[in-house]
């Protein structure tokens, strides 16, 4: 599998040759472009394997070669496989010959792809280069690089891509820095799941997580071309015995054998032996047997109870994602209901669990109800009850509080929140709309008009023909059949003027401001724009699809309209036209807008999503009982949102009434740039975070956060934030990537230390307890301190062998806490630099550290996702758990000493008891979770998810214990009620 050098030798002139094997064939690359679809290019996993088994032969010599690609294998004419290019290869423990040369600084932005071989501050090909590498981190790079590589390769065997892609080297080199690639299914959905997760396993950013070398994971493939166990995929137990069958089919079928045998057998004995003795014999094997079998029944149960409950937190989750949190809540109480490890749980088996098995029990609960209180944060309407008989012939007052709509020769008026129906005799075919709480427009037959929801009386009558009326202050544009649009006062009906459009037949308008009337055509894709007062045609508009549904005004004075491409326009005023388009679930056949920039649609047949048109957003869907569709209205301060279902005869559907509820726990500021660390600072009220360039603050209000203020742009030639600090008196302490120190006082910068060497990990950042004094963590693994009345640097506090990632002092700064990553933590005193202890752990690498408010205890988390709580008194550990599946990023301590809170590269922020025996929250962030930080009082934490800054409540107002309630509660909130794993509306 590795090209072999067949001579070396010196030419005449002195210079050196080698003579090396011709290969005959073509590279892996070309192999994958051919093939277009995922069976093709399983078709070449044989190859991958043989690549992982050269790959195995060259670990167990020593030799990394630090470029594996598609590029770089080559596929011969008979079959086959050879790794070339071994021109980036280094022998394990022995110098790096191009050391020198690779530590140069890296110029990506002069390359043009992402599929070329880079080496200089990083090494390797940016698309197949693990994180490691991208950073140029030398002494990280081994045989768990090449796994990455080879992850990659398997990667794009699999999905047809990269795990990361973009057009500039260095797009690809920062999403290889920052972001966790994509996991194979969430691409292609049908990749084969042990296949997969041995991508995924090979692809994670730890590369302590990964595979530990090439024959690690060639194992696994030889595992899954033989039908064997795959030890990255987590089998179910019916996967479990398929498998076994199929690898033993001889075995299985000679086992049944011996199965009817033994029965034949046991039937005859029982024919032969009459004897008390034997038929007791025979009883007690039976029940032993049968209690076996009632064992076996019993865990198979469980297991797919288990199964189910997993499947239904994936549900809530993707739901959640997706913009339905009505839908995730109730996902999230039923996998919290069905989990038989949750104690909680009603259907709760109390069977033994190792370690593993317990922690991940306890985080599948946390994710479960974490998604939970997320989705009720995240709901915007709940459902209020169906209304039998409403249908899309009907409309909601403009106070919200009334339902009106025809039944038969009756005109029905109902409470749209709950209450008694009255009818008036009138027979009309359906509402056009309302001039006010009490008068509304009635079609009838050919006719139309204004009539009393008090007395039943007609006001007045409107023209012959009359297909669509809406109101703007004290007007009401009416139009006919035949294209005339006239114009009313509403309060004595008198004629403003009219105008003739082309639209013909059914019409329906929209005013978009006070001198514009928006006229179309139902059916018809051309708008058409008319002035107020009467004038020439401003505009006519062609539309993608057929309209089937109008919404104006909102608050920007758009106008939004359905269409059956499926496609939601939102029309603009200044110019007029469609100022964007959005992509619908379904044929769109009702629109409301709910106040500026968020809009209700109807889509398909059993659904209303509400979108943020600005951001192209869904924030909520609404289930419906399916129909052919459904018009939407909105109306009052009450918020009630009424969708009431096209009539069907053969199939009648009530109408579903909706109500407003804003979000209660959970509130966010979003930011032009992500996030690198958020502080609160309680003396001032405010929070602060820090950005790639800038210091932002935002104020602490009763509602949430206000609004953000730039506090001071940074230097860029400093390097990019990692940690602040705040003074007591507002100062604002700042450490780079670089090792830089820069002081924030009265809107100025100053450079304290000047930027360095780039760091692995945040260096740790104090001020001392008064502000006189700051501390800031170095790469060399001493402590720098700043003395501010003086203006100039103290001796540094030497100690540890690595980077001082954590950095916090006890009360009074009595006594310096720093963690490293050589694995030890030093308490000393900051003045006289004497060791009152040294706690070590060689088994991992700190990444922060904290002390617990009454200064007696100490948290660390390290790179492997632990942390670890020491007594400070005489270094005993007092607690160890995993928080996370990543490294730790960060830790904070609770105000009472009870709880900690840790944001992890696992993509999420933890909250829960410091000795880890429970999780009160698990938040899922959009990339790794860098920062976090309790309210001084510990109601809230503070943690950046992305670009957005996000303050979340620490005790949630929901109570966890009660599963069945919880689902019970979700399912009313929604209309829905859970069937397996399909929603069903309640009726």
């Amino acid at each position: 599998g590795i090209v072999p050098v067949h001579e070396l030798g010196r030419r005449p002139d002195g210079t050196l040759y080698y003579t090396m094997q011709r290969i005959r064939g073509r590279s892996l690359t070309s192999k994958l472009k051919e093939a277009t679809t995922m069976e093709q290019r399983l078709e070449l996993l044989i190859h991958f394997r043989h690549v992982c088994e050269a790959m195995a032969y060259a670990h167990s010599r020593g030799v990394v070669h630090r470029d594996l690609k598609p590029d770089n294998v080559m596929v011969g004419e008979f079959g086959e496989t050879l790794i070339v290019d071994w021109g980036l290869a280094k022998i394990r423990g022995e110098d790096d010959p191009r050391a020198q040369e690779v530590s140069r600084r890296l110029r990506v932005s002069e390359l043009d792809g992402a599929a070329s071989t880079i080496d200089g501050h990083a090494i390797g090909t940016p698309a197949y280069m693990s994180p490691e590498q991208a950073r140029g981190d030398l002494p990280q790079i081994d045989e768990r690089s090449d796994v990455w590589g080879l992850g990659a390769m398997l990667f794009e065997l699999l999905t047809g891509r990269p795990p990361h892609t973009g057009t500039k080297a260095v797009e690809v080199l920062q999403k290889v820095m920052d972001e966790r690639p994509p996991r194979v299914r969430d691409i292609v959905p049908k990749a084969p799941p042990e296949l997969a997760a041995i991508a995924d396993r090979a692809l994670l950013r730890d590369p302590s997580s990964r595979y530990p070398g090439a024959e690690a994971l060639a194992a696994e493939i030889r595992a899954f071309q033989d039908g064997a166990p795959v030890h990255a995929y987590e089998y179910s137990s019916l996967e479990m015995l398929r498998r076994f069958v199929g690898r033993n089919r001889a075995a299985s079928v000679a086992a049944l054998v011996i199965v009817l045998a033994v029965v034949a057998g046991t039937f005859v004995s029982y024919r032969a032996y009459k004897s008390e003795r034997d038929l007791r014999t025979l009883a007690e094997t039976r029940t032993g047997a049968a209690e076996q079998r009632r064992d076996e029944a019993e865990r198979a149960l469980v297991d797919a109870r288990l199964a189910f409950a997993r499947s239904l937190l994936e549900h809530s989750e993707a739901a959640l994602a997706e913009g339905d949190p009505g839908a995730a809540a109730i996902y999230a109480a039923g996998s919290l209901l069905h989990d038989p490890t949750n104690p909680a749980s009603p259907e709760h088996v109390d069977m033994p669990l190792g370690e593993e098995e317990a922690r991940e029990a306890a985080v599948r609960s946390a994710r479960a109800f974490s998604a939970y209180l997320d989705a009720e944060d995240a709901r915007r309407y709940v459902f209020v009850r169906r209304v039998e008989a409403a249908s899309a012939r009907g409309g909601l007052a403009p106070d919200g509080r009334t339902l009106v709509f025809p039944i038969g020769a009756q005109l029905a008026i109902e409470p749209a929140d709950g209450g008694a129906r009255r009818t008036l005799p009138i027979h009309a075919d359906r509402v056009l709309g309302f001039l006010d709480d009490d008068r509304v427009i009635l079609a009838r037959g050919d006719g139309a008009g204004v009539y009393s929801l008090g007395s039943g009386e007609q006001l007045h009558a409107l023209p012959e023909g009359t297909r669509a009326a809406v109101r703007f202050e004290d007007r009401l544009a009416v139009a006919t059949e035949d294209g005339t649009v006239r114009v009313l006062g509403v309060d004595g009906y008198e004629e403003l003027g009219d105008f003739q459009t082309s639209v013909r037949g059914e019409t329906e308008l929209a005013w978009s401001g006070e001198t514009r009337l928006v006229v179309g055509g139902d059916g018809r894709s051309v708008l058409e724009l008319w002035p107020w007062p009467p004038g020439p045609r401003v505009a006519r508009t062609e539309l993608p699809a057929e309209v089937h549904a109008i919404a104006g005004l909102d608050g920007e004075r758009r106008v939004a309209l359905g269409l059956a491409d499926p496609l939601v326009a939102v029309l603009s005023p200044d110019p007029f036209g469609v100022g964007a388009t959005l992509p619908t679930l379904g044929e769109v056949t009702g629109a409301a807008w709910l106040k500026a920039g968020i809009l209700a649609t109807a889509e398909g047949t059993d659904r209303v999503v509400v979108r943020n048109v600005d951001g192209a957003q869904r924030l909520d869907t609404l289930h419906l009982p399916r129909a052919r569709g459904h018009r939407l209205e909105s109306a009052g301060r009450l918020g009630l949102l009424a969708a009431l279902p096209v009539r069907d005869p053969d199939r009648p559907v009530s109408g579903s009434i909706f109500r407003f509820e804003r979000h209660r726990q959970r509130r966010s500021r979003p930011l032009d740039a992500s996030i690198h660390d958020v502080r609160v600072d309680g003396r001032r009220r405010r929070v602060l975070a820090a950005t790639l360039r800038s210091l932002e603050a935002f104020p602490m209000t009763r509602g949430g956060l206000g609004d953000r203020e730039t506090i001071v742009e940074l230097p860029r030639e400093q390097g990019h934030p990692t940690r602040i600090a705040v003074a007591r008196d507002g100062a604002i302490a700042v450490v780079t990537d670089l090792g830089a120190l820069l002081l924030v006082e009265d809107g100025e910068v100053r450079v304290l230390f000047e930027a360095g060497h780039p760091s692995p990990c945040a260096l740790g950042l104090r001020f001392g307890s008064h502000g006189e004094q700051i501390f800031v963590g170095t790469v060399d693994g001493s402590v720098r301190r700043w003395f501010r009345a003086r203006r100039r640097a103290g001796d540094p506090i030497p100690g540890h062998q690595g980077p001082v990632c954590g950095l916090d002092l006890t009360a009074a700064s009595s006594l310096l806490v720093t963690a490293s990553t050589d694995g030890t933590v030093r308490l000393v005193g900051p003045d006289q630099g004497r060791v009152e202890r040294e706690i070590e752990r060689a088994d991992t690498t700190f990444t922060d550290v904290v002390v617990s408010p009454d200064g007696e205890r100490i948290a660390v988390g390290d790179s492997a996702g632990f942390v670890t709580v020491y007594h400070r008194s005489d270094g005993s550990q007092a607690a160890r758990f995993r928080a996370h599946e990543g490294g730790v990023e960060r830790v904070d301590w609770s105000p009472d000493g009870l709880h900690l809170a840790t944001a992890g590269r696992d993509h999420h922020v933890r909250f829960g008891t410091a000795d880890g025996g429970r999780i009160v929250r698990l938040i899922r962030t959009e990339g790794p979770a860098r920062s976090v930080e309790l309210s001084s009082r510990g109601s809230f934490v503070y943690f950046q998810d992305g670009p957005t800054l996000v303050r979340l409540a620490t005790s949630p107002s929901i109570d966890p214990r009660d599963p069945a309630r919880l689902l019970r509660i979700a399912e009313e909130r929604a209309g829905l009620r859970l069937d397996g794993l399909e929603l069903v509306p309640a009726l």
